[in-house]
């Protein structure tokens, strides 16, 4: 018998492998592209889900001038750039600890389907980027009828 917290704890080591490999882009390397992350910048944690018409990005991006961010579709792909400024550039402090990231990065995420790229549409709040992007319909289910012979 398994231990339920075992496995709990192999499932979580599990995620964070994931999300390990997804930030550091092997994911995109497999596509062809290569992941660019300079200076010391932690690419922004994300989220992706979708309902029967849409697919929902969200990107943590706390600190960030928005117009210092972009952000496209292609190719089944969703991409995220910017640079944050650092936050403690004054000279006269010697700082002993710094923790929160600056530079630039870009981040890639591949949708699970095909999106309408015209209808795509974002929204910043709060340190919170949240991309909706509406299904193509070729990626939306279809119900079909079943025809008795």
């Amino acid at each position: 018998m398994i231990n339920k917290a075992l496995f709990q704890e192999m499932n979580q080591l599990h995620t964070e492998f994931d999300r390990l490999f997804d930030d550091l882009g092997f994911g995109r390397m497999l596509d062809g592209m290569l992941p660019l992350v300079t200076d010391r910048f932690d690419v922004p944690a994300i989220n992706l889900g979708e309902d029967k018409d849409h697919y929902y990005v969200e990107a943590q991006l706390p600190g960030f001038d928005m117009s210092q961010v972009e952000l496209s579709v292609e190719q089944g792909h969703l991409r995220l750039a910017g640079q944050r400024e650092r936050a403690n550039a004054d000279e006269n402090i010697r700082w002993h600890r710094s923790e929160r990231g600056y530079g630039s990065f870009e981040r890639i995420v591949r949708l699970p389907g095909d999106v309408d790229a015209e209808g795509v549409s974002a929204e910043a709040k709060d340190g919170l980027l949240r991309v909706t992007l509406p299904k193509a319909e070729t990626a939306k289910p279809k119900q079909i009828e079943i025809k008795i012979a």
